[in-house]
């Protein structure tokens, strides 16, 4: 794994407020310590568990990663969101399935990075191009 920087308390507060904003959602809890590699990747770890590991990097999640025009969540990031209120796309099982296999779904008008959502669940991350919606889930988490 590349080496990982720790985050300043202001990138902190930076990388919540455009997620707060985005989403539409009361603050995020920020119980956790962040660090982010050169590609723009940022992991976190619980202030907790960080008090017994001696190794940060190898027991961090992946959070989300900068991208020249916003923040887009991974998956675990996106099911850390509580209750957002925008910027939330619902999509029925079959969309669902063709989503798990790592095809985009069509769905016009939609631009930007939103949060997928079947049967209440936040399943993860994705950005409208107005023709679609981009499919990022890795390869090795896909159903074939």
């Amino acid at each position: 794994m590349n080496k990982l920087n720790k985050l300043t308390n202001k990138e902190i507060k930076s990388i919540l407020r455009k997620i707060e904003e985005r989403y539409d959602i009361d603050k995020l809890e920020n119980n956790y310590i962040f660090f982010s590699n050169k590609e723009g990747k940022v992991y976190i770890i619980n202030k907790e568990v960080s008090k017994v590991k001696d190794r940060l990097a190898s027991h961090g999640i992946y959070f989300c990663k900068y991208e020249k025009d916003g923040i887009r969540l991974s998956i675990e990031g996106s099911m850390l969101i509580k209750k957002p209120k925008k910027n939330i796309i619902k999509i029925d099982k079959e969309q669902f399935l063709d989503w798990m296999e790592g095809n985009d779904i069509f769905l016009e008008d939609k631009q930007g990075y939103f949060l997928l959502e079947y049967d209440g669940m936040i399943i993860g991350c994705t950005k409208g191009n107005s023709e679609n919606l981009r499919n990022f889930v890795p390869k090795h988490r896909r159903s074939h």
